[in-house]
């Protein structure tokens, strides 16, 4: 399959769902200290032309955690060992936030850690994945913070 017919539908659910992705360290403190041991990134999306969204439990949600998580798979690399990937589980919550004008948003998490053990520091490995995964995402157009229209 071409490298375009494989993005096609990749892009249609940034589009469809007006995904847009932030990232951060992932810390926690080990031996008193705050380490930095990974990254998260949050993929949020929502439905065209709805500003708020009913109850989380509802079909709507689903159907856009299903497509962010469709969108996840596609952007991480294929071969990211010793790194892991995890996708987090629906959170069955709404989102808002400033930079999104408090549009209603579900989310979906990665989480770039080392391997089998979280408790080694980031090396070059995460880095590298964690920088394929945004260079993806904004190859498909998926705005950095905010829907980039």
């Amino acid at each position: 399959m071409e490298a375009n017919q494989q993005l096609a539908p990749l892009k249609q659910i940034v589009s469809q769902y007006q995904v847009c992705f932030d990232f951060r360290e992932l810390r926690e403190i080990h031996h008193d200290h705050l380490t930095t041991i990974g990254y998260e990134v949050d993929l949020a999306g929502t439905h065209q032309g709805k500003r708020h969204l009913s109850n989380p439990d509802r079909l709507e949600y689903r159907e856009i955690y299903r497509a962010l998580r469709q969108l996840a798979l596609g952007v991480i690399p294929a071969k990211s060992a010793p790194t892991r990937v995890e996708v987090l589980p629906f959170d069955h919550c709404v989102h808002a936030c400033r930079s999104r004008h408090y549009r209603d948003d579900v989310e979906l998490r990665l989480q770039v850690v080392h391997g089998p053990d979280r408790c080694h520091l980031v090396d070059g490995n995460q880095r590298a994945c964690l920088h394929e995964i945004l260079d993806h995402l904004r190859d498909l157009g998926v705005g950095e913070g905010a829907w980039m229209s």
